[in-house]
Formats: structure tokens, sequence, C-alpha cells
């Protein structure tokens, strides 16, 4: 399908906008607070399975953040041993959905999904066109966190017709503080640049004591801080409906 590419230069305000989005959230409820007293304007991902997510996630909602649902897959490194809670490449079509689906009814209250690691399955077509078919059937859309280079998500998006975003920095993929700053500045000079930016980062001690300065002051530098839903990119024909708005 064809796709309605957004302007090269996305502005708000006639200012650059970032997006964040920090996900693994659930596990680490320390610093996974900490997350959730970032600027609203921070979209949350959090694990399916961690321990009393729902009620994180209501915390979170009232708050004011996007919510996503950040979806297992299997990485490169485990070598086909990915363990039961994680979306698998070698997994039949049944067990897949059943376990997609297990994921995607394990707390309410999000508006799309990422993908957590999955190097390997976002390689996988067959795989990745079910998963993808069923978040646009539940009204949801997709970002990858591109974990490899060789991903297929964009390409099967655009196939399912599904909206969609595509990460384009990790901050904190090395925990080291200057290469953090580094990363930040990457987002900054990516958004000046192209008007628009994308970062992930994680709950993480070290990352949130930088992170938390960063964004307090992100518009008095010039650029205005948007939930990542505001940079999909939407194919033609599919109107994207909000599902699980209520955290029950």
């Amino acid at each position: 399908a064809a796709v309605r590419v957004p302007p090269a230069i996305w502005k708000r305000g006639g200012k650059p906008v970032i997006a964040v989005i920090i996900d693994d959230m659930g596990y680490d409820h320390v610093n996974s607070a900490r997350a959730v007293a970032l600027p609203a304007g921070v979209t949350l991902s959090y694990m399916p399975f961690a321990p009393d997510v729902q009620d994180q996630v209501r915390r979170a909602k009232r708050l004011g953040h996007e919510i996503m649902l950040h979806l297992p897959m299997e990485a490169l490194e485990q070598h086909g041993r990915p363990g039961p809670d994680m979306l698998a490449v070698a997994d039949s079509r049944t067990v897949l959905m059943h376990q997609l689906s297990r994921m995607l009814n394990a707390f309410t209250g999000y508006v799309g999904a990422n993908n957590h690691e999955g190097s390997r399955f976002t390689q996988d077509r067959p795989g990745m066109t079910a998963v993808l078919r069923e978040l646009k059937r539940r009204g949801l859309f997709f970002v990858d966190s591109r974990t490899t280079g060789a991903t297929i998500g964009p390409a099967v998006a655009r196939a399912v017709g599904i909206a969609y975003a595509v990460r384009d920095v990790f901050l904190d993929h090395d925990p080291d503080a200057d290469d953090i700053r580094a990363r930040m500045a990457d987002t900054e000079r990516l958004a000046r640049e192209t008007g628009r930016a994308i970062a992930i980062g994680h709950p993480r001690t070290g990352t949130m004591a930088l992170i938390t300065p960063w964004l307090a002051n992100i518009e008095a530098r010039g650029f205005t801080l948007v939930p990542v839903s505001v940079l999909l990119r939407h194919p033609e024909a599919p109107k994207i409906v909000a599902q699980n708005l209520t955290a029950e």
C-alpha cells in the first residue's frame, strides 16, 4: 500500500519535535516510578507480565502518559531458545497467536506496542505479519524498536496497513554517562535536522539521573516533547482507533 509520508520537517509551534519512549517498564519499581514522574509527554511502554502492571499503568495514565505494551520477541542471541513468555520464530501459528493474546490481554490502557528485543523475530515475515495484523485488528499502532538493522517491521507495517514509527536513537544502549549524554545530543541534532526524532531509553538508575534534567528544560532549548503517536506514519486508508484507553 502507498504510504502518506509526513513532510521532511515536523514542527509544532515552529519547534522540532522529540518523542521519548521509556520501555522495559514495570519490573524495576523504583526506576519505573521515576519514569512515571517524567513530563507527561514521555511515552511509557510496559512489560506484559510485570508484577502489579495494571496498577502501575493506572497511575501513569492519571499523570497523563501515553501507554504502550512492550512485546517480548525472540533475539538472535537466544539461539532458538527464547523461553515461554516470548514470541518465537519457531512457534506454530496457534502457539504464536496464543502467546500474543496472553500478552495483549495482560493489562489495559495502552494504545500501541513496540518490540522488546526481537532481533530474530523482527526479521521473520510470517511472524511479523501475524502480529501486526492482530495489532491492527485491535486498533493499535506499532513502533519498531529497531534492535537490528535487518528488521522488516516497517515493510510489514506498510503491507498490513498499520500506523507505525521507527526508533531513531537508543539513549542508553551503553550505560556510560558520557555515552548517554552523547545520545541525547544525537537526538537533538536529528530533530533539528529533520524536524523530528524518536528516542528510546530504559528505567535504569543512570538513565533516570540524566534524562530527568534533560527533559525538564527541553522546551527551553527549542524542542517540543510529544507522545510517540504524534510521529506515526499512516499507510493510506486505515484509521487508527485508540483501544484499551481506560485502565480499569
